[in-house]
């Protein structure tokens, strides 16, 4: 971006609106970039096979994801075990 304030072809944008705007267009270009993961990328992620099934078994056996983040509880070692059963069989 910084690179866009010293090129030829834009005569137009000065010094001073570089320095006010650049900052705002970061801002606007991270927040598109995450609208794109959120509503583009993680929905076509979801439909690959693998990442699927483990959707399906962790709805259908009402398993609370977030809790899974705790490796060290003995829930996550239960549901870890159910998930791989599951798939397995």
């Amino acid at each position: 971006m910084a690179s866009l304030c010293n090129t030829k072809m834009n005569k137009l944008m000065t010094a001073p609106f570089c320095i006010r705007f650049l900052p705002w267009i970061k801002l606007c270009s991270g927040l598109v970039l995450i609208w794109l993961f959120v509503f583009v990328a993680a929905p076509r992620v979801q439909k690959y096979s693998y990442i699927a099934k483990v959707h399906d078994v962790i709805r259908e056996n009402n398993i609370d994801a977030t809790a899974l983040v705790y490796t060290e509880i003995q829930e996550f070692g239960d549901a870890d075990v159910h998930i791989r059963d599951a798939m397995n069989y």
